[in-house]
């Protein structure tokens, strides 16, 4: 049975009959990132992970940021990905690696947060060793691995606002929602994210072209017009969600998201990706 008739039949068993085949329709392909404690002595260099050492260029410095050495969050092998739709829109191989201010201060309200987080994408990973942080590491080691999934959207969010006034009951998708994403920690590549707050594309649109989102003069900015167009280019890379296992929390049991403009990712310039923080 494939991932959209599994997820057909769910929605179907749920009492979602009416909207499933839109439902279906607006389901994204994308990896849940399921991860397992382990030393990261006996994980192999450029393996996909989080927390522990990450495996860097020989001569590439340790990022740092105002509040001093980012932490470093995860790596993920894109060889390691499971081929699938949208999943092909990432490059078949290489080591993506991200940073993240170790004060957990770079919420990307704020065009300055841009060096508050760092994603790197190594192509080549045969020349990469593993490097400790000039201070203690600030999370402890996960192997990840991937798993194929149909996210859904968000129930609070744009997409199924219309669909779920349909429902007779509209605390039926968000019921369906909840069981159905994955249990524990999502962590997730590609796909819908996990909505804490608000939806995050035109923070992501406005913020990364220089206007200060903190308050409202950044939405009240005579630039939001031409900039709002496209909000819609902006896309999910990944999430990291809060973490017991890595001593991973995001503010308030929150959670961290990587996103990325399409036309950035076709051109492999992961350099531009935005991250925002949420929180409970």
């Amino acid at each position: 049975m494939s991932l959209a008739e599994g997820l057909q039949k769910a929605l179907e068993q749920s009492g979602l009959d009416a909207i499933a085949g839109q439902l279906i329709n607006l389901s994204k392909e994308s990896a849940a990132m399921k991860c397992s404690a382990v030393s990261d002595q006996t994980i192999p260099i450029a393996s996909s992970k989080l927390g522990g050492s990450p495996d860097l260029p020989c001569d590439l410095e340790w990022p740092e940021w105002k509040t001093g050495n980012l932490s470093f969050v995860t790596q993920l092998n894109l060889a390691e990905v499971p081929r699938n739709g949208l999943l092909d829109l990432l490059p078949a191989s290489g080591l993506l690696s991200f940073f993240y201010d170790r004060e957990q201060s770079a919420w990307g309200f704020d065009p300055a947060h841009k060096d508050g987080f760092r994603l790197w994408y190594f192509p080549e990973t045969s020349g990469l060793i593993r490097k400790s942080a000039p201070t203690d590491s600030t999370f402890s080691c996960a192997r990840l691995t991937y798993e194929p999934f149909l996210s859904l959207p968000d129930p609070g969010s744009s997409p199924v606002s219309d669909l779920v006034l349909d429902l007779e009951n509209d605390d039926t998708y968000r019921d369906f929602w909840e069981k159905y994403a994955s249990t524990g920690p999502r962590h997730q590549l590609l796909g819908w994210p996990r909505i804490i707050q608000s939806e995050m594309e035109l923070e992501c649109q406005l913020a990364s072209n220089g206007l200060y989102l903190g308050d409202t003069s950044g939405y009240r900015d005579a630039r939001r017009k031409e900039l709002e167009a496209g909000a819609s280019d902006w896309m999910l890379l990944f999430q990291i969600d809060t973490d017991e296992s890595t001593k991973m929390m995001w503010g308030d049991s929150g959670m961290l998201y990587v996103w990325i403009r399409y036309p950035d990712l076709k051109l492999r310039k992961f350099d531009k990706a935005w991250t925002i923080l949420q929180c409970y």
